[in-house]
This record gives C-alpha cells, sequence and structure tokens, in this order.
C-alpha cells in the first residue's frame, strides 16, 4: 500500500478512536452521572466514528483503484475490513439512539458491537478470538478513559468528582495494561522482544505509546489535588496526552506488526505436483521482508506469484530465473501476515501457504 494510503487508514483510525471515546466514553460519563455531557458530544463522536470508516473504506480502495460502485459494495460485504466498518457505524448510530431515548441496556450491547467493529478492522482481527476479545476490551477502557477526561475538561468537576473517576481511570489503566501487555506478547515471542521494538516501526511507536501512558500517570495524580484550586491546566494536559495514545493507537493499528522474520531466518519447504511434474525446493524468509524462493527442476513456462490472504490486496508478481537445474526468485514482502505462494504452469496450479 502506498505512502498516501496508510496515511489515510491512520488518520481514520485516530477519527475512529476519538470517535469511540467521544460516544462511549460520554455516554458512560452520562449514566454514572459523573460529568454533564450533551447529546451533541455523542452525536460529534457518532460522526467521527462515520468519517474515519468512510476514510479507512475510500483510502483503502482508491489505493488499489477499485472505485466503481459496484467494488465499494464487494468490499464492504465481502472483506473483513469492510464488514467492520459497516458494523462500526451501526453500532455508533444504537449507541447513538439508546442516549437519546436513555436505554442504557441497547447501549451497552451496541457499545459492544462498536468496539467488536474496530477491533476485527485491527491485526487482532486476522486472529480472532481471545485475541479480539483483548482488542476490544483496550480499545473500551482507552474509550472510557479518554472520553472521561474530555468530559470533565469540559465543565470543571467537583472533589467528589474528581475521586470518583480515579477509581474509573485506573481500572481503565489496569485493562489497557493487562491487554497491551498480551497483544504484544501475541506479535513477539518474548525472548525476541527488545530487538524487535527498537528494529521497527511498530515497535518504536509502541515504545511511543507506553512514555506518554506512563506520563499521563503522575499527571493524573496532580489532577486530583488541581481540582480543589479549579485550575483545569493538568486535566487538560492530561487530555491532550490521551489523544497522542489514540493517535499512536492509529499507527500501531495500520503498522504491521514485526515479523519473526526480522529476528530469526525462516526457511519453508516447498514440494509441488504441476501436471506430471514435481517441483521441490524452498522459501526462506529473511531481514524486513526478504523473500528468496528456489525450486528444482528448472520447468519451462512456469510462473509465480504471491498472494496476502488477509487483505484484499492486489497479487505480489514474482519472477523466475533458471540457473542450470534451478529456478530461483526474489523480492521484498511489504506486509507481515499470512501469505501464499502460487506456482502454475499451463492450466496446473498449486499453492504452498506460510505466515510472515
Amino acid at each position: 500500500m502506498s505512502g498516501l494510503g496508510l496515511s489515510g487508514l491512520a488518520l481514520a483510525k485516530l477519527l475512529t478512536y476519538l470517535g469511540l471515546a467521544l460516544l462511549l466514553g460520554g455516554s458512560v460519563m452520562r449514566r454514572t452521572r459523573l460529568a454533564v455531557v450533551p447529546l451533541g458530544w455523542l452525536a460529534l463522536g457518532a460522526g467521527l466514528i462515520l468519517i474515519g470508516a468512510l476514510l479507512e473504506v475510500g483510502s483503502t480502495l482508491i489505493d488499489l483503484g477499485f472505485t466503481a460502485p459496484g467494488d465499494v459494495a464487494d468490499f464492504l460485504a465481502t472483506t473483513r475490513t469492510g464488514r467492520a466498518a459497516v458494523v462500526r457505524v451501526i453500532g455508533a448510530a444504537m449507541v447513538l439512539a439508546a442516549g437519546l431515548q436513555g436505554w442504557w441496556l441497547l447501549g451497552l450491547g451496541a457499545g459492544v458491537l462498536s468496539l467488536w467493529g474496530a477491533a476485527s478492522a485491527g491485526h487482532s482481527g486476522e486472529l480472532g478470538g481471545v485475541w479480539l476479545l483483548l482488542d476490544m476490551a483496550h480499545a473500551g477502557a482507552a474509550a472510557i478513559w479518554v472520553g472521561g477526561v474530555l468530559a470533565l475538561a469540559y465543565r470543571r468537576p467537583s472533589l467528589d468528582t474528581g475521586r470518583r473517576f480515579t477509581v474509573v481511570a485506573f481500572s481503565c489503566i489496569s485493562v489497557l495494561v493487562a491487554s497491551g501487555v498480551a497483544a504484544t506478547l501475541c506479535h513477539v515471542p518474548l525472548t525476541a522482544l527488545w530487538p524487535a521494538l527498537w528494529g521497527s516501526t511498530w515497535g518504536v511507536a509502541l515504545l511511543i505509546k507506553l512514555g506518554l501512558l506512563i506520563a499521563v500517570v503522575p499527571v493524573s495524580v496532580l489532577v486530583r489535588r488541581s481540582l480543589r484550586t479549579g485550575w483545569l491546566a493538568p486535566l487538560l494536559l492530561e487530555g491532550a496526552l490521551m489523544i497522542g495514545v489514540l493517535g499512536l493507537s492509529g499507527a500501531l493499528a495500520t503498522s504491521p506488526p514485526p515479523s519473526t522474520a526480522l529476528i530469526q531466518r525462516q526457511v519453508v519447504p516447498v514440494s509441488v505436483k504441476l501436471g506430471q511434474q514435481t517441483l521441490s525446493g524452498q522459501v526462506v524468509l529473511s531481514g524486513p521482508g526478504d523473500f528468496e524462493l528456489t525450486l528444482t527442476p528448472a520447468l519451462p513456462d512456469v510462473r509465480a506469484r504471491l498472494i496476502m490472504l488477509d487483505h484484499a490486496m492486489p497479487d505480489q508478481a514474482l519472477a523466475l530465473s533458471a540457473t542450470g537445474s534451478t529456478l530461483s526468485g526474489q523480492t521484498q514482502l511489504w506486509m507481515s501476515g499470512n501469505w501464499a505462494l502460487e506456482l502454475s504452469r499451463n492450466a496446473e496450479k498449486a499453492r504452498v501457504a506460510f505466515g510472515y
């Protein structure tokens, strides 16, 4: 994907997370009576979620060159990213409707639906199961914390309200830390964590996000003390730091996690049958996406391409050259995830799946 497409996706994630904070965090603050949050606040959150979904889908389709109405409908109906965007917008609309009518049970279910739509479009959506639930918990805790801080900054809270919100804030911190550690170890083994963090864009963004979260803790303590004097600067600083955390969350969601190939060399055996001939060899993955294929024997008219299984992306052609009895090809993978090497000769095709 081009840099413009990735920038659009990162901005879409930021708008989505900020919208969730305003909508879900505002709804929680209204329900617990910790702050007076107007319905326009919730409507703004739902609007940001809608804009984020439109930007996410639009930037992806434009980058791929699929802009016909049929392409848009097919993307929304058949891809994980498209379906997640639709569910996220529907959930946001339901949360807003529940807020208008005071239906807290509907709002709770719709909030879970919105979080599912947000998490399903990210890396956890590829894994599913408990990882998807962890990402939903992570996004929900961040939304309640950030939304609560912004709601308190909107109208100066009392000292008692600040104390009550402290319990909510530190509960959210606990969920964020636990789910964040689990998600990180899901992508990177503990033994390889340090080199992976410093050796990838994803890792550096995660370290900066961690630094901002650490900086928020003393600021939060200062906020509770400043409520006695009515000084709102620390509260505004806490809100700004948390918005920065949301921005980095958007960058993390659109950056490929550090592949194990960044840490250790991977060898994938290949043995496929094309017609009456069997091709044998290996795929070697190393460095930041380095891909090398060797096959024997060097059959004529063999074609190869790489297919990204996790996202609706164009296939990546792989040029093959013959040296003696060996076919070889080299390229650079541009994203981690689940891939397939497809070999074809005449009408025969065969695939080898691998993870990177």
